[in-house]
């Protein structure tokens, strides 16, 4: 398993069709087949066992839960109760190499044997309100010669911006910029992450036609109104009409970066933007590294 957790923005990654969770939790299968980039989530309880849970946060308790990386069995997970037997038998090529980290975790009964996921997560417990503000994944990447399981983390909690949401000054979404010609101190345009929890504030709610179109934000995102820097969340309770919206399926969100932390103009609105030496600070607390994307580092 790598020693860093990177966001994946691939759509394809993440097509909720090759989800599989569901499946693990509900069906009693045997010899399935798991394709290229299908995944399912887990999480770490507070005596460190993993479990499959989906963001209703049902889950179950197996009596075995082996993820491996070898050649005879790559995934195993046997439940008494509800019913599952569930497996995946090789999907690499006949002959592929034994992988390194042969054994990702293995659990029988009440006793961990592997555990090369455990260092990389948080506890985590399914009637906390926060449960879904960050998820773990394990995606099943398989080549013609190797079939590998990769444990990527989506934290939906980040202060961020929806793709689709207009820079005014370019009258282009954020997502399409990569550059601004007429301001020198911009750095980077930045890819952080995956979002499907918004606060959506409606057009005029502000008075006099502002936002001028729907303005979505993550709840932690800041902006400037009537002189207070204040995020997104907290104009719940101070206009009518602006509300938490949950997405289907995440998109990749955005946030532009300067050489010092300034607004941006955004559907009418001063959206603060990040500062580069702010966010490098940032990173070094939360022990993230960014390289064309966040990356998580242990």
């Amino acid at each position: 398993m790598p020693t860093q957790i990177p966001y994946d923005y691939s759509s394809v990654s993440w097509n909720p069709a090759l989800d599989i969770t569901n499946v693990i939790l509900n069906v009693s299968v045997s010899d399935y087949t798991i394709l290229d980039g299908m995944y399912f989530r887990i999480y770490k309880d507070n005596t460190d066992f993993l479990r499959v849970v989906n963001d209703s946060g049902f889950g179950i308790v197996p009596d075995l839960f082996q993820i491996h990386e070898k050649s005879d069995i790559l995934f195993r997970l046997v439940c008494n109760y509800p019913t599952t037997s569930f497996y995946s038998a090789n999907i690499g090529k006949p002959g592929s190499e034994m992988q390194v980290s042969s054994q990702v975790y293995n659990q029988v009964g009440n006793l961990i044997t592997a555990n090369k996921l455990g260092a990389h997560m948080i506890t985590q417990n399914p009637i906390n309100s926060n449960f879904n503000d960050t998820k773990y994944y394990i995606r099943a990447i398989i080549t013609d010669t190797t079939a590998d399981w990769a444990l990527y983390m989506l934290d939906t909690n980040t202060p961020c911006i929806h793709p689709d949401m207009i820079v005014d000054s370019m009258n282009t979404k954020i997502s399409e910029i990569s550059t601004i010609s007429n301001d020198s101190g911009f750095c980077e345009n930045l890819k952080l992450g995956y979002a499907n929890k918004f606060i959506r504030i409606p057009t005029g709610v502000f008075g006099n036609g502002i936002p001028t179109a729907d303005l979505l934000l993550t709840p932690k995102h800041p902006i400037m109104f009537n002189g207070s820097e204040l995020r997104a969340e907290e104009l719940l309770n101070m206009f009518p009409g602006v509300e938490h919206i949950k997405l289907e399926n995440p998109v990749m969100v955005y946030t532009l970066a300067f050489d010092t932390r300034k607004t941006v103009k955004m559907h009418g609105v001063d959206v603060w933007q990040w500062g580069m030496q702010d966010f490098s600070k940032f990173c070094d607390t939360h022990n993230y590294v960014y390289k064309d994307c966040l990356i998580k580092q242990y």
